[in-house]
């Protein structure tokens, strides 16, 4: 994996790249460090590369997020007993949102489970590949393997109200997922991919999972595949305020190992009636006493970006304290 040397207050940081590194630098893209990868932050500006996605669709090179992949006949059992959701009523071809839980029931990451007929794909938190690789290692089932393919693979995300209509017109009908959080494999413009109708931008869309020496091709099809101009690049900055204006929730800011699903409004995805998993005894502690504090959603008439630290006469903090709250 190659990497950039960048000279920051702190020190240097050795950055690893993304496959298609030098043809951001040719679109023009401000790179900025996240998460240990160099990153396109914007092409244009956050608030251009916002409503292209709100209003056409957006072509985001999310490489940087972790590709965990576990086989073997275990491959199931071995995240239900790590996840706050049930898995078992996945069928082959769909997908469900959940956390990875600590024995104290906190939230290690949020992730996107995907049940394949040969095992369960894990699209994880670019700052937590590595701990959840190894976390997900020491409780494997039976003869069940985990492996990481970030480093051979490629993720894209075509988001916004025509990034099916694009898909469609450039693969065909038959390439589209059926439904939101169902995936299946396609050709797309030649080249062989797992389309996964799942985002974080709170519009409709797909993720493409692709061979990382098949990027360059793909991306290029991608955003020629309208010739209305519907579709451009868009970075990081856009893809955090869409996420934050749709209230997805961002890990290491909004939970972390010290906040419970209940505490980050995640109780809908917590099924506590299965069998004992990890942090199961203490989610039921915390669902009876109740948590003592609750992300709540704040709106703000102000013409700016909301960031963390910001400051307003009336909100003083992103946390409601009730200590009996449900």
């Amino acid at each position: 994996m190659p990497h950039d040397k960048r000279t920051t207050p702190g020190g240097s940081l050795d950055l690893k790249r993304l496959p298609l590194h030098q043809e951001h630098r040719r679109l023009g893209a401000r790179l900025a460090p996240f998460a240990g990868w160099s990153m396109p932050l914007a092409y244009s500006s956050i608030i251009d590369e916002h409503l292209q996605v709100r209003r056409g669709a957006g072509l985001f090179d999310v490489s940087h997020m972790g590709r965990l992949f576990l086989s073997g006949a275990g491959a199931l059992e071995t995240m239900q007993g790590l996840v706050a959701s049930n898995l078992r009523g996945l069928a082959v071809g769909e997908a469900r949102y959940t956390v990875l839980l600590t024995p104290w029931g906190g939230i290690q990451d949020d992730l996107i489970a995907y049940r394949r007929e040969d095992g369960v794909q894990l699209i994880v938190n670019a700052s937590r590949t590595t701990a959840d690789r190894e976390w997900i290692e020491k409780h494997l089932v039976g003869d069940t393997t985990i492996d990481d393919l970030t480093e051979l693979t490629t993720l894209f995300a075509l988001q916004g109200p025509e990034a099916l209509g694009i898909l469609s017109r450039l693969a065909g009908p038959a390439a589209v997922p059926p439904g939101p959080f169902t995936f299946l494999r396609a050709q797309v413009a030649g080249v062989e991919a797992t389309v996964m109708r799942t985002g974080y931008t709170g519009e409709e869309g797909v993720e493409l999972l692709i061979d990382r020496a098949d990027a360059l091709t793909l991306w290029h099809d991608l955003l020629a595949a309208d010739a209305a101009g519907t579709v451009a690049p868009c970075g990081l900055g856009a893809r955090d305020t869409l996420r934050l204006e749709a209230a997805l929730l961002l890990y290491g800011q909004d939970m972390t190992k010290n906040t419970t699903p209940f505490e980050a409004r995640l109780g809908w995805l917590t099924d506590l009636e299965r069998p004992d998993f990890v942090g199961r005894a203490a989610l039921l502690e915390a669902r009876e006493r109740g948590p003592e504090k609750l992300l709540i959603g704040l709106s703000t008439s102000a013409r700016t970006i909301p960031r963390p630290g910001t400051r307003s006469p009336w909100v003083t903090s992103s946390w409601a304290r009730s200590p009996r709250a449900r």
